[in-house]
């Protein structure tokens, strides 16, 4: 049950939608490298989670998404790599320089981070759970997170209030309401709320 103190939610977790009005873009890139969560069932295949839970397309993935990283090694092939409970999960557009060659998928030079590439190793029982933390990068963030809001994505309570307090002066007047937990929040409010919340479903009504 909800518990309020001075009007300020005291939930662990919570479900907030803003209504926005018509207007500039929301550019959620620091947001959106901070890593939001996504719920899953069983294991699958890399390209799978990314086309099932993210909407990706098949074509979109094979030609903008050059860099993957799967628990912190960098995936060649997105088929043969399996994400399940507990993972985490970061795409990036193709970056710059020695490096970016380095980290891209598939990359003539993939053998000079032989260290690092994914490699498929079995996972405990006790060590799964039904969540996937996804970070996306530069060209990714800009691109798939308008989408994902639209339809919703668990946050960190603490990285929404951070991000919607930092972009006061824009989403002040863009938010037309904002209903946290169902109940119309002020703006005064809205931010202490977040912040001791562990997770927040997240998402933007038009």
């Amino acid at each position: 049950m909800s518990q309020t103190e001075n009007g300020i939610s005291k939930d662990p977790e919570g479900k907030l939608i803003l209504k926005i009005k018509s207007g500039p873009s929301i550019d959620f890139s620091d947001l959106f490298q901070r890593g939001f969560q996504v719920v899953t069932a069983g294991e699958r295949s890399l390209k799978d989670f990314l086309s099932t839970e993210l909407g990706l397309l098949p074509s979109y993935i094979d030609e903008r998404v050059q860099t993957m990283f799967l628990d912190g090694r960098a995936v060649d092939d997105p088929d043969r790599a399996v994400v399940s409970g507990g993972s985490t999960v970061s795409l990036s557009a193709a970056m710059p320089g020695l490096l970016g060659a380095t980290l891209r998928r598939g990359s003539y030079y993939a053998a000079m981070r032989k260290e690092i590439s994914y490699k498929a190793r079995s996972v405990k029982a006790e060590d799964r759970n039904n969540i996937v933390t996804v970070k996306l990068f530069n060209l990714m963030a800009r691109e798939i997170a308008p989408e994902l809001v639209l339809k919703g994505v668990w946050l960190s309570g603490k990285d929404l209030a951070e991000f919607l307090k930092g972009r006061s002066d824009l989403f002040g007047p863009l938010v037309e309401t904002a209903l946290l937990n169902g109940k119309e929040t002020p703006s005064g409010n809205l931010i202490e709320s977040l912040s001791g919340m562990e997770r927040v479903f997240f998402r933007i009504a038009e």
